[in-house]
């Protein structure tokens, strides 16, 4: 199923999706149940109550889990858009003390001390009493979790076949001594050695050239149009959102989902290789690098995302690349052959 995001950071009127503190629990519990988790997750009624606080105050969903099953950590956003998360947990300090304490952690939380952007009380209501209107402001989703268009741009220029532009074959050691016989000599003949290598290697040398036309051919489709889809590092109803891309720059609007198979319709050849991969036992989010014959790109993202993880990015086109069959047959239509009468045998008989 595809949602679209209302995230109250572009449309301040956007609902919230929990009205009550009833539905915070009803949402956290639909969560923790979900079917990849695989032992059950134990969130303490205070956690909760923080969660339903941070909730009234900011406008805040929880939308997602993560972290350890004895201390999950619970993602809250506007729309399904990460802002925050909140969790109680232990921790060492620098004096090797270990202390139990409720943490947030937000981009837009600033502390003088301690773990930048994060911020830390042992007392459930002492660090409800400490948020303030001005602790927290929603995250320009945009600035932080995107990647920028020369991102993408390095992922497509990566994008190889093999083919090298300053590609020359190798002479072997008669056809060296000729081509150096033939420079310095003042008989500028092409001697028959030098002119059976050219044709020998005249098949290596095209293929060499095709790879560097089909390397191109693939560029250009994804720099015309793509489809940049990523993962988000939790536990969700809606982990997955894409966004479409022209001339590897965003358009339109940013669209959540649940699972790559709701991309069925919209792009069947992005289903057909993720199907592909689960074939091979893999994942579309495994692995480094551009995928020549599934034709995606996986793309690095080092970003300080508001999860503390970076989310993974893959990069597909709009379109299904046409195969090389598929494109010579475009550039070389069958001619249309016209109709020849041929006389029967009954004609010729009544002439």
């Amino acid at each position: 199923m595809l949602a679209i995001s209302n995230d109250r950071y572009t449309n301040l009127l956007a609902p919230t999706a929990c009205k009550t503190y009833n539905d915070v629990v009803a949402v956290l519990q639909a969560l923790s149940s979900r079917p990849e988790i695989k032992e059950p997750i134990q969130l303490s009624k205070d956690l909760v109550w923080v969660v339903d606080q941070i909730r009234m105050r900011y406008r805040l969903d929880p939308i997602g889990l993560m972290g350890p099953r004895n201390e999950p950590h619970v993602v809250m956003g506007t729309g399904y858009v990460p802002q925050l998360k909140v969790w109680h947990g232990t921790r060492v300090t620098t004096k090797g003390e270990t202390l139990t304490q409720f943490n947030i952690r937000s981009l837009n939380i600033e502390t003088s001390k301690g773990t930048e952007h994060v911020m830390r009380s042992g007392d459930a209501k002492t660090f409800v009493r400490r948020l303030k209107g001005d602790t927290f402001n929603l995250v320009d989703f945009e600035a932080e979790f995107y990647n920028t268009r020369s991102d993408f741009e390095e992922a497509v220029k990566a994008i190889s076949l093999g083919g090298d532009n300053t590609y020359v074959p190798h002479m072997d050691e008669n056809v060296r001594r000729e081509v150096y016989q033939y420079f310095t000599s003042t008989d500028r003949v092409i001697t028959p050695g030098i002119e059976e290598w050219t044709k020998s290697k005249k098949l290596v040398v095209e293929h060499n050239q095709s790879l560097i036309e089909r390397q191109n051919f693939v560029r250009s489709f994804f720099t015309k149009r793509s489809v940049a889809i990523y993962e988000i590092p939790m536990v969700a109803e809606y982990k997955y959102f894409f966004h479409e891309l022209e001339d590897l720059k965003p358009i339109g609007e940013r669209v959540f989902f649940s699972d790559l198979q709701d991309l069925t319709e919209r792009f069947p050849h992005i289903v057909a290789a993720t199907n592909i991969l689960k074939m091979r036992k893999d994942k579309v989010f495994n692995g480094t690098g551009f995928v020549k014959d599934l034709n995606f790109v996986h793309i690095t993202n080092y970003k300080d995302f508001v999860l503390d993880t970076s989310p993974n990015v893959v990069l597909f086109p709009y379109t299904r690349v046409p195969s090389e069959d598929e494109v010579r047959s475009a550039q070389n239509p069958p001619q249309e052959t016209k109709p020849v009468a041929v006389e029967s045998a009954i004609s010729v008989l009544n002439f």
